[in-house]
């Protein structure tokens, strides 16, 4: 767990916000501990706690509690609930969702003064009535942490937040079920307010993103999170933004600081650099690559020559912000393990303009690996270096842990830069472009495709691998080997994939000229052995890397 966290969260025997992410990521909750102990973490406020939102709030049903206290065995309640209708206010980026649960409080303890003023409680009335008073013990200690949240953090914990007053709320239904007060009418009324308050959240969250005077206040919490390794958590907050920025109706001039914001924290954080998409300079509207999803853009990116690729319109773009932001830092965090960028194209920032996404990298004059053999038909190429350094990336991405896989390599994806050597980039995007259009990996470039994607790919919806990198990277040496596509010969892409699937591979070519590139009887029978049918058969990235090596210091 994160230094970052361990300063930022309260130890919890019994975690009401706990879901399947923290219990993968084996951190702990917000939600304070249950049996009554005191928190062992205290919060650095970055701002101070909004005493001028209690002293202007609504104390609408507060003066009714009073009268309420002299019911029988329902004394103190009246002071959590008032207690609880105070700090509710100051749940930053939850408020709305908070102010929704002390509502359902309030009706829920009226329901109880309704039935049983002047009363003796029934035993089951009081038993509930008892739940009902530690449930709000627990309410007011976990509104107390959340209210003393600094800024940054208050965007970090949003979601856990709103999933822990989701999960109040239905142990509070669960109570008053028990004893019959409310109809089922009146709880489904409820909890639909309940959802329309998240959203009021998730609204109120990015408006209050935009606004120039919290970019101190964003750069000093980003400063600090990198600081105490919470970088993650940044770029998660980073998303939810993302996702979440046309629930806002932003002007032009709010909408353009929300991204300047968002470049603020992400660069302050250490983390993928978010670009707003104003500072990129097209060279032309007219892009110099393309396929059926995306297009590539030569452009500027304050004074550097820079490849803009920029996904095609989606109305699904969102629904992949998480994904693409994840396999975006995947291919950074590649880069790291390349800072020469020797092996690995480097990821300058993404972008989100509307209905789309764009990632920035350096623009290469060589362009692809395919474009530059074809220029260079007169010029001879050591084909066998290229094929080699094409290992040696991949082997950079397998080993990193967790390893890393490209998903889509053929020769079109591999750019050379201006030493003639090759870089991988784009890895893992596929599958982000498969989520965002819903379409099958075969149809991320078009059909065509299947020409270099594994059999299990092809099969339906295996998930891209290591294993399927290596399938891969045999079709591309074919391809650089001969200079044409895998089965070039079928001209139909439609039948590649049941072709692959039942077992056909590219004839060993029978010209000389691909003896000679370097496609001899060793080279041969190591693609062959990268392309078996069965993944577990196929070497790994690790071993072609030490045969190719092996046949260099052979023939030297």
């Amino acid at each position: 767990m994160s230094g970052f966290l361990r300063r930022s969260r309260i130890t919890s025997n019994e975690s009401l916000l706990s879901d399947k992410r923290s219990k993968r990521n084996g951190t702990r909750s917000l939600s304070p501990n249950r049996s009554g102990g005191k928190s062992k973490v205290k919060f650095e406020n970055e701002w101070p706690v909004g005493v001028e939102a209690v002293v202007n709030m609504s104390l609408t049903g507060l003066g009714g509690f009073a009268d309420l206290a002299c019911v029988p065995g329902l004394q103190g309640i009246a002071s959590l609930l008032q207690t609880i209708a105070k700090l509710c206010f100051n749940v930053k980026r939850n408020r709305n969702a908070a102010q929704q649960l002390t509502r359902e409080c309030e009706a829920y303890y009226s329901s109880i003064e309704a039935v049983c003023k002047g009363k003796r409680l029934e035993e089951n009335v009081a038993k509930s009535v008892q739940k009902f008073e530690e449930l709000l013990q627990t309410i007011m200690k976990s509104m107390d942490e959340w209210s003393k949240l600094g800024f940054l953090n208050s965007f970090v914990y949003q979601l856990r937040i709103s999933e822990s007053i989701k999960s109040y709320g239905n142990e509070l239904r669960s109570i008053r079920e028990n004893i019959q007060f409310m109809s089922t009418l009146v709880m489904i009324s409820e909890k639909a307010d309940y959802e329309e308050a998240i959203l009021k959240d998730k609204h109120d969250m990015v408006v209050e993103f935009s606004r120039r005077e919290n970019a101190d206040m964003i750069r000093e919490g980003a400063v600090r999170a990198k600081r105490e390794g919470g970088g993650e958590e940044i770029t998660e907050v980073l998303g939810r933004i993302v996702k979440d920025i046309d629930l806002a109706s932003l002007g032009k001039a709010e909408r353009t600081q929300l991204e300047q914001n968002l470049c603020i924290m992400s660069k302050a954080a250490g983390q993928l650099t978010y670009i707003p998409f104003d500072h990129l300079e097209f060279d032309s509207d007219q892009p110099i690559l393309g396929s059926n999803l995306y297009d590539i853009y030569s452009g500027k990116l304050g004074g550097e020559v820079v490849a803009i690729k920029k996904a095609r319109h989606s109305p699904d773009i969102h629904r992949s912000v998480e994904h693409i932001l994840k396999e975006a830092n995947n291919w950074k965090s590649a880069c790291e393990s390349d800072p020469g960028e020797d092996y690995i194209l480097k990821l300058i920032g993404v972008s989100f303009p509307q209905m789309s996404f764009v990632m920035i990298s350096r623009l290469m004059a060589n362009r692809d690996l395919m474009s530059y053999i074809s220029k260079q038909e007169n010029v001879s190429v050591d084909r066998m270096k290229l094929a080699r350094r094409i290992a040696k990336g991949l082997a950079i991405l397998h080993g990193r842990s967790p390893p890393i896989a490209h998903g889509h390599l053929r020769g079109s994806n591999i750019i050379i830069n201006d030493n003639g050597n090759p870089l991988l980039g784009d890895f893992g995007l596929s599958k982000s472009l498969k989520d965002m259009n819903g379409q099958p990996m075969t149809m991320i470039n078009g059909i065509d495709s299947s020409r270099w994607f594994a059999p299990e790919i092809l099969d339906g919806d295996a998930l891209i691998s290591t294993r399927s990198d290596v399938y891969s990277f045999a079709m591309t040496v074919f391809e650089l080997m001969t200079g044409k596509r895998p089965f070039d010969h079928v001209k139909n892409p439609f039948l590649i994939p049941g072709m692959v699937k039942a077992g056909q591979r590219p004839e060993r070519p029978t010209e000389l000229a691909a003896k000679i590139r370097g496609l001899d009887d060793n080279v041969w029978e190591l693609l062959t052995r990268c392309w078996a049918h069965d993944p577990f058969e196929r070497p790994t990235i690790f071993e072609v890397d030490r045969e190719l090596e092996s046949y260099t210091a052979y023939e030297s």
